[in-house]
């Protein structure tokens, strides 16, 4: 039984064909509210993909354009999920397709983030920079092209969504494919940029152009541009209903929350947060003025709720003509930080409520992370070595990539730094800031590994390694 964006229960679709029969859903894939639901299903004794098309007026527009492009797709010997099927439901009256299911594959960006090693990484680039070259040599191009779009199984790599395609009978011009190709590469995290110097070579390669530093540049700017593009998109998405958020508005305020995580428990959770202090799993993290944090397990989740208080009218006067609270600066800040593959715990919520001129109270609900605080490892790790040079090349990794994103903290205390299992994470992001000018850049982030170095007074031998 699947329930579809639109709260439709489809235990199974009946198809329109000779047999009238049967697919089974099983999983949800994807889902684009009012749009599209994607489906691993069962039908005719296999497994496959089912994408059900659910416009109301223009659902065959979707459907027709979707077909149009897998077919081109196969008709230019792309690799991409054949079609079994394609026409009407006969149970739901709309237009449905049935792909072949790809066993044992795994999507680029799940392979991506799975691989360890910079060979590994330059071998999963250099099979999607092939597979965009032949793309656009066959007149093809992706206008919506991400990571999730690529398919790597059986020694090859498919091509999905063929909605998504703009086609001609021509190959694509340089121009066109530099902006294609820097829209790719804007997906990568730019601690990887040197790795993808390495593949830009190879496209030229296969379009047969010559490579030449000139050229590089000019797509290293377009990827830079494209990534300030896709973040500010990202971040307009994360305070609005879409596929990966769901918006609640009530009366004194509203309520933001990741998808992943909202049922219906959760949603009586968020509608009074402050009742689950209350609650037997309640335990205090932080009881001060101007927040109080607590951890509290719904919905087998274990969660930080940070709750931003107003001391007093004053203070309230105050924040009133701040055109965002604290409490949406962190969820912003946590987002803008895993885009940029820095860790932080995952942002689960935001609550903001309004009873008033001056008297706003607003919920930042995060991912509880099990682990110590950076000062505290450090001490107890003292006399091993390697665990110490091992974490302080963790430290360092960690400030490069804020270097590169030009995003500065504010607040490096070694306890806003957190150690769990094989990870660590950045907390407390009241204070962060991604910066535009190279001065206040340079200025800030100085000022953030100063801040930092002063934690370590006392620890004279990692002052020195971290100095090093």
């Amino acid at each position: 039984m699947v329930e579809t964006p639109e709260n439709t229960i489809i235990p199974r679709i009946r198809l329109n064909d000779e047999k009238n029969s049967i697919v089974e859903c099983i999983e949800v894939l994807r889902a684009l509210h009012g749009k599209r639901l994607v489906c691993r299903g069962q039908w005719q004794q296999q497994q496959v993909v089912v994408k059900l098309f659910l416009d109301k007026q223009r659902h065959d527009v979707h459907y027709l354009r979707e077909l149009k492009g897998v077919e081109t797709l196969l008709r230019r010997n792309i690799a991409t999920p054949k079609i079994l099927y394609s026409g009407k439901s006969k149970s739901l009256k709309k237009s449905v397709i049935i792909l072949e299911y790809i066993e044992n594959s795994v999507n680029a960006k799940q392979l991506w983030e799975k691989t360890c090693t910079s060979t590994d990484k330059i071998k999963v680039l250099r099979h999607l920079v092939m597979t965009l070259a032949k793309h656009h040599q066959e007149g093809l191009l992706q206008t919506d092209l991400h990571l999730a779009n690529f398919l790597f199984a059986n020694h090859q790599v498919y091509s999905l969504d063929g909605a998504g395609f703009k086609i001609s009978s021509k190959p694509i011009n340089k121009t066109q494919s530099w902006d294609n190709l820097g829209w790719l590469f804007a997906q990568i995290y730019p601690y990887y940029d040197e790795l993808l110097t390495q593949v830009f070579a190879d496209y030229c390669h296969i379009r047969q152009w010559l490579f030449s530093e000139k050229e590089q540049q000019k797509v290293f700017k377009i990827i830079h541009h494209n990534r300030r593009l896709r973040l500010e998109h990202f971040l307009k998405k994360t305070l609005r209903d879409c596929s990966e958020f769901v918006h609640l508005n009530h009366k004194h305020g509203f309520t933001i929350v990741n998808r992943d995580y909202y049922n219906k428990e959760i949603g009586v959770f968020l509608s009074n947060p402050n009742a689950s202090l209350n609650h037997e799993s309640c335990q205090f993290l932080k009881q001060g003025n101007t927040c109080t944090v607590w951890k509290v397990t719904i919905a087998g989740h274990d969660l930080v709720v940070k709750r931003y208080n107003i001391k007093n009218i004053w203070q309230g006067v105050n924040k009133s003509w701040r055109p965002h609270t604290r409490a949406s600066i962190s969820w912003q800040h946590a987002h803008r930080l895993r885009f940029y593959g820095i860790e932080t715990p995952t942002p689960v919520a935001l609550i903001e409520k309004n009873w008033g001129s001056w008297d706003r109270v607003s919920y930042f609900i995060s991912v509880y992370q099990q682990g110590e605080a950076l000062l505290d490892w450090m001490q107890y790790k003292q006399g091993h070595p390697e665990e110490i040079n091992a974490m302080i090349a963790k430290i360092k990794t960690l400030f490069y990539r804020l270097y590169l994103a030009k995003i500065s903290h504010g607040d490096m205390k070694a306890t806003n730094f957190l150690v769990t299992a094989d990870k660590l994470q950045l907390i407390d992001l009241d204070a962060v800031q991604q910066h535009r000018f190279e001065f206040c850049w340079q200025a800030s982030i100085q000022r953030d590994w100063n801040r930092f170095l002063k934690n370590w007074q006392d620890f004279p031998q990692i002052l020195e390694q971290l100095q090093a």
